[in-house]
């Protein structure tokens, strides 16, 4: 009787040990089979983002997608070997749970990465207003973008605070609107002025001929006219057109003979107290 029983334990056993060696078997197998196919996703997932340009967020998403997978292959594994799966979805997700409530800000700032490479309002190397702030974008990372102001200081924003703010990009298209104000005084021929300014920004190359240039009186002041040219120019370095185009014009209006308005002074006197005013232009 003995002998029978050691005999049945003995093919238990042996059963036993045989079933568990084919789940671990079946397990490894999947596990090895589905992380090769989670890495061969995650890079085809990749590939396809590198041909639209957005090699951030194929970065990204590839990490995402291998992690995910990883995950689930893992699970699948683990049921395959007879374990229970039930308790360990649960604890990922608690420490889920757990992970996005102690990174709210920093999950918030990659929500808002991610939908800044998708929607892409600037690329690097355009002058944009961004968070309150002025620079030319050096990077674009999920995180944060890093911006370099004109005076050369590095700002690093981060992406919750650009994508919650007004976005403006200066150099989004190829032509921009530049005004170039000046004052000429009273005793002038307006039409001549105008005609002479119009030349001068006319006969810089940089100045589009479609739209054409804007002369326009803005206001009467108290000793001079108030004038404004608005001229399209190329986006690149407009800033120095704009400086050299005002010059041409004072140039322009100097050879001219009119002359800008100089400051005048009132003095009155009230009461045996001089009081002096300066009016504006």
């Amino acid at each position: 009787m003995e002998n029978l029983l050691a005999t049945l334990r003995t093919v238990l056993w042996s059963e036993s040990v045989a079933q568990w060696g084919a789940r671990i078997a079946a397990a490894a197998l999947i596990v090895a089979v589905g992380l090769w196919a989670a890495s061969r996703i995650a890079r085809l997932v990749a590939r396809a983002l590198d041909r639209r340009g957005d090699a951030t967020l194929a970065r990204f998403l590839r990490r995402v997608v291998y992690v995910a997978l990883a995950v689930l292959v893992i699970v699948v594994a683990l049921d395959a070997l007879g374990l229970p799966t039930t308790t360990l979805l649960a604890a990922l997700g608690a420490a889920g749970l757990a992970v996005g409530l102690a990174l709210r800000d920093s999950l918030a700032n990659l929500a808002a990465g991610v939908l800044l490479v998708l929607s892409r309002p600037f690329k690097v190397g355009d002058f944009v207003q961004a968070g309150g702030r002025e620079g030319t974008v050096e990077r674009i990372d999920l995180v944060q973008t890093i911006l370099v102001s004109p005076e050369n200081h590095v700002l690093v924003l981060p992406n919750g605070q650009v994508m919650n703010s007004p976005i403006v990009n200066y150099t989004a298209r190829p032509l921009r609107r530049i005004e170039l104000g000046f004052q000429l005084p009273y005793e002038v021929d307006l039409r001549a002025a105008l005609a002479t300014v119009q030349a001068a920004v006319e006969a810089d190359a940089r100045v589009q001929r479609e739209p054409a240039p804007q002369l326009l009186l803005r206001s009467l002041g108290t000793s001079a006219m108030d004038l404004v040219a608005r001229v399209w120019v190329p986006t690149e370095r407009n800033w120095i057109t704009s400086s050299e185009l005002l010059q041409a014009v004072t140039v322009a209006l100097d050879r001219a003979g009119l002359e800008f308005p100089a400051p005048k002074l009132d003095v009155r006197v009230v009461g045996g107290t001089e009081a002096a005013a300066m009016p504006g232009g």
